[in-house]
Order: structure tokens, then C-alpha cells, then sequence
């Protein structure tokens, strides 16, 4: 088992503010293991179990608009505690958060993700999309 799933979202920074939408505008990848559904959308299901660290990085398609993980938000708070990035630096574009044990059966859990694109109004975007599914913990 991979220690790490790496999760990346590209944005196109212009497209994405003009439109004040993400739709179109982001995509979203992952290199689990475990055969992640929705590749290459908003709708991304990353696979993963007990253990593995979640690394998010943000990507911005213009490189002359950043873009950095203002916040990550689950359903269900109490399972998982990811900081908030405090930080008017926009290199800033990693967060990592630890999967919590579960039990036997798969569960999903849909998360939100807060983009800051530039600066100024209206440059808070957010994806409300994609889900963690925790595998069972099989032991080793």
C-alpha cells in the first residue's frame, strides 16, 4: 500500500474567474491505488484506507493568477482535522490530512474544497464535488 495518495486539482485561473465558476474550469486527479472513479472532473472519488496521508495540491493553468487551498471541508468534521492554511502567501498550495480508521465497511465521505484565485472580490471559488471512500482496514 502507498503511504501517500496524492490528489491534484488543475485550474484554469482566468477561465475560472471570469466565469465565477470552477465548472469547465478544474479538473481533479489522483494516483490512489484503489481505482479512483471520476478522473479528470469535479466529481473526483479518491480510494483510499486507514493510515494513508491525503496530500491536495492546487495547480493554476495562468501562471500569472496563483491559486492556493484556502480550506478543505468534510461533512463530517470530527473524523478529520486538516489545518487552515493562515497564510497571505499563495505558494502555499499543499494540504495533507491523515485517514482515520473506520472499521469494516467502506465509507464515503464528500468534502468541499475553498480556492483562492488572485486577490480581491469574488476570488473565492469552491469545488462541492468530490468524496473520500475509505476502504476497510485489512491489516498487514
Amino acid at each position: 500500500m502507498a503511504n501517500q495518495v496524492n490528489v491534484v486539482i488543475m485550474v484554469d485561473s482566468i477561465g475560472a474567474l471570469v466565469a465565477q465558476s470552477l465548472e469547465g474550469n478544474c479538473l481533479m486527479v489522483d494516483d490512489s491505488p484503489y481505482c479512483s472513479e471520476n478522473k479528470g472532473s469535479l466529481n473526483l472519488v479518491t480510494r483510499c484506507t486507514y493510515g494513508q496521508m491525503i496530500h491536495w495540491t492546487v495547480k493554476a493553468v495562468d501562471v500569472q493568477t496563483p491559486v492556493s487551498i484556502k480550506n478543505v471541508l468534510f461533512e463530517s468534521n470530527h473524523f478529520f482535522d486538516f489545518p487552515k492554511t493562515e497564510t497571505e502567501n499563495l505558494d502555499t498550495l499543499v494540504w495533507n490530512g491523515k485517514v482515520p480508521f473506520i472499521g469494516v465497511n467502506p465509507v464515503t465521505y464528500n468534502y468541499k474544497i475553498l480556492l483562492q484565485i488572485g486577490k480581491g472580490e469574488k476570488s473565492e471559488l469552491e469545488i462541492i464535488t468530490p468524496a473520500l471512500t475509505i476502504l476497510p482496514f485489512l491489516g498487514y
